[in-house]
């Protein structure tokens, strides 16, 4: 079994030593796919070293472990679109590919973030990425970073229950849950509409919602 001498000693917490011992060849072995194989999930070596995809899987990689926190896939895209000569359309296929080799994970919101092996992995090969290429992500992250938080603080989705969907909606501050709420929708367009809705005035709706459920009621003056 050959090991990348890059892949990080340190332990996982949680992990026994033989889970982390595994868990290291499946990441020397994914190392190995970046930098000889044509699709990361082959599982084969290719002759000829195919660059330009497994650069842009390096940089997505890079892209989140700068953020430092799970964003949207649109807002991933744009990171590299932006500061990257990527494809929208290969960058998409790149995602996807990185999902399947487990390099990266969503949560409940469909928030994209590094798993323990991504993060393992553009350690071992952040050197591959160029320094100028480095320095265009981090310059674009920390000048969008507002930006990037505020949209991120604003979660909106929906989940299809036996008969009927389950809109969640969520207001995030620094990080902070602020207001959550889950509503029911008898149909998909409902469900959507709910979700555009909270997207275009999430703060109004909160400052309505906390105005309404503050103030003293006015007594029904037909009610005894």
């Amino acid at each position: 079994m050959i090991f990348c001498p890059l892949i990080s000693s340190r332990m996982s917490p949680g992990l026994s030593p033989i889970s982390f011992a595994i868990e290291s060849v499946k990441i020397s072995l994914i190392v190995l796919l970046f930098l000889y194989s044509d699709e990361s999930n082959s599982y084969k070596f290719a002759m000829k070293i195919k660059l330009k995809k497994s650069k842009i899987k390096l940089l997505v990689l890079y892209a989140l472990k700068k953020i430092k926190y799970k964003v949207s896939r649109e807002q991933l895209s744009t990171v590299l679109i932006e500061t990257q000569p990527i494809n929208w359309f290969e960058l998409q296929t790149v995602i996807n590919n990185l999902f399947e080799d487990q390099l990266i994970e969503k949560d409940s919101a469909n928030k994209i973030g590094l798993s323990f092996r991504g993060r393992q992995t553009v350690e071992a090969l952040e050197d591959k990425i160029l320094n100028i290429e480095k320095r265009t992500i981090d310059k674009y992250v920390e000048d969008n970073k507002d930006k990037i938080l505020r949209e991120d603080e604003i979660i909106s989705y929906y989940v299809k229950e036996e008969n009927s969907y389950i809109v969640e909606l969520k207001l995030m501050t620094s990080g902070f849950l602020l207001m959550e709420l889950k509503l029911e929708a008898p149909t998909k367009e409902l469900a959507q509409e709910m979700c555009n809705n909270w997207k275009k005035s999430p703060h109004q709706i909160y400052q309505n919602l906390l105005k309404q459920l503050s103030n003293k009621k006015t007594p029904d003056p037909g009610v005894n």
